[in-house]
């Protein structure tokens, strides 16, 4: 066997998590934060050359955010371990009450993703949507720079003409132009009734 030392190095310019969660059962909902933070990551050259050595791909730092805040009710001491471990596994020990999405972005590669949302969940509704609480509310989404993501990975191979070409239409039945070249934006509401529609066009 013939090993071939490569030197692989990655930066990160910032990463942070921060995390505040009720441990105690109760009959109200308690408010929940869960937060984190990637900045800066560069993967560098030796990485990159591994499967993009024509650098067809731009090579800016990738970065991911995520900032959840929300209510949930907890039907168990979650630092009681025995009860815990006692539950069956279809058994849940919490509700999920609200959510909101205060920070969303997944930005790599020449594109980015965000969003900001608020939903609320009926936990006596677990028929709509296969088992999770019905959610109710909305959220808006943008996405820059996926045509030319897409143009990318099919220069160099890694996705057929045929499969962009349905997720391009995916995309035009679930956004509108946003401003700027190469930008989409969707506004995607859920009623209490079910129905779910994206940019007032009902697709459920």
């Amino acid at each position: 066997v013939i090993q071939v030392p490569i030197a692989i190095n990655a930066d990160i310019e910032q990463i942070g998590t921060h995390i505040r969660m009720p441990v105690s059962a109760s009959d109200e909902p308690q408010d929940f934060t869960v937060a984190f933070e990637l900045t800066g990551l560069d993967l560098g050259d030796a990485i990159w050359s591994m499967f993009d050595p024509a650098e067809v791909l731009p090579r800016d730092p990738a970065s991911v955010s995520v900032n959840l805040t929300g209510q949930t009710t907890l039907l168990q001491d979650l630092l009681n371990i025995p009860e815990l471990m006692a539950l069956d596994n279809d058994d849940i020990p919490l509700e999920l009450n609200a959510l909101t999405i205060k920070d969303f972005l997944i930005s790599a590669a020449g594109a980015s993703l965000s969003g900001t949302g608020d939903f609320a969940f009926n936990n006596d509704d677990l028929t709509s949507f296969d088992g999770m609480p019905a959610p109710s509310g909305s959220a808006n989404l943008q996405l820059n720079g996926a045509n030319g993501l897409i143009d990318r990975l099919i220069e160099m191979g890694l996705v057929q003409e045929s499969d962009a070409m349905g997720v391009r239409m995916m995309m035009g039945m679930m956004a509108v132009p946003g401003e700027g070249d190469d930008s989409l934006k969707s506004e995607i509401e859920i009623t209490e009734d079910g129905q779910i529609t994206a940019n007032g066009q009902r697709i459920k």
